[in-house]
């Protein structure tokens, strides 16, 4: 049985592309091929190179696994997406008006450009540059990242990311069948088996943070250790210690006040309310000065503050004439 027996006469595909409501039967068996067409689909409207593509590949019979569908974009441009699955994985190729293309890997973008593999195809002029996109894609090994359950278990307790979004995402089932741990520029499709350069890299990385948290006890109370990764023992050691440290605090600011009072009064100087007046209008004349040049952190602004309560409960003695110093700076 040849495949010239189904093969259609111009006529018949005319009126299959001129009729919304048909699904042209390209190959055998049937299930494997599926053409969509839109309900504005008109052969006369559709005059780009991606209509021209998508014709050549639906006469050639020859995308098996694959189903493809024509759409029209919203200024009347005609592309195309063919889409199929790899372990579960759905795969689409977006083929635009301009024969240019973009690959999505379970509803994610990917940028081809990462992938040397891919970089070879920046448009499918042909058929066969078409087909052999799809071989690749289906093909090609898939670099396996860090897979290893000690780097997903300490990526997913920062929730898959960590401070610098940019070094290390986290990627689930919906992109490959098993989770692992990949570099931002993981180029995903390879040449030959194993991992890329940028996982390969980033995988010295990963052992010295897994190594450092093991060296680390995640019931101190500066631990950033979530609480869900932890034991209920842990966590009431966490509590413990965190109630400590506040304790600890606490008496820390009780005597470093006690340690001021006694300095304030030990080289105060009592001033004379005109004086006294004198300055803290100085004060409050460069207040903007100090807080647009200093931090609110900083040491002169900290010193502000504390002379302006100073001024706020009358005590002229913990004035201090350093303030005419950093006003000035």
């Amino acid at each position: 049985m040849g495949r010239r027996k189904f093969k259609l006469q111009n006529y018949e595909r005319k009126k299959y592309l001129q009729d919304p409501g048909l699904k042209l039967p390209l190959s055998i068996p049937l299930s494997l091929v599926t053409v969509n067409l839109t309900k504005e689909t008109d052969s006369s409207n559709l005059k780009s190179n991606a209509f021209d593509l998508y014709k050549k590949i639906t006469a050639s019979m020859m995308i098996h696994g694959w189903e493809i569908s024509l759409m029209i974009s919203e200024n009347h441009q005609s592309f195309f997406i063919v889409s199929g699955f790899r372990s579960s994985v759905e795969l689409l190729v977006t083929v635009q008006s301009d024969c240019s293309w973009f690959l999505s890997i379970g509803k994610q973008k990917f940028d081809k450009e990462k992938s040397c593999v891919l970089q070879k195809w920046q448009q499918l002029s042909g058929v066969k540059e078409v087909l052999e996109l799809l071989t690749v894609l289906l093909n090609s090994p898939i670099c396996i990242g860090n897979p290893d359950s000690k780097f997903t278990g300490i990526t997913q307790q920062h929730n898959g990311y960590f401070k610098d979004r940019n070094v290390v995402p986290y990627y689930h089932s919906r992109m490959l069948p098993s989770p692992t741990v990949r570099h931002s520029s993981c180029q995903l499709f390879l040449d030959k088996l194993g991992r890329c350069s940028h996982c390969e890299k980033h995988r010295l990385t990963l052992s010295a943070m897994v190594g450092k948290q093991s060296q680390s006890d995640p019931t101190r109370a500066n631990s950033h250790v979530n609480y869900k990764h932890l034991t209920s023992e842990q966590r009431d050691a966490r509590m413990a210690n965190l109630h400590q440290e506040k304790r600890f605090l606490k008496q820390k600011v009780v005597r470093l006040k006690v340690r001021l009072d006694k300095e304030i009064a030990k080289i105060g100087v009592v001033l004379e309310d005109d004086t006294s007046s004198d300055l803290h209008e100085i004060m409050v004349e460069h207040d903007d000065q100090v807080k647009s040049t200093h931090s609110p952190e900083s040491f002169p602004a900290l010193f502000r503050e504390q002379q302006k309560k100073a001024v706020a409960v009358h005590n002229s003695k913990g004035m201090s004439s350093g303030i005419i110093s950093l006003s000035s700076q």
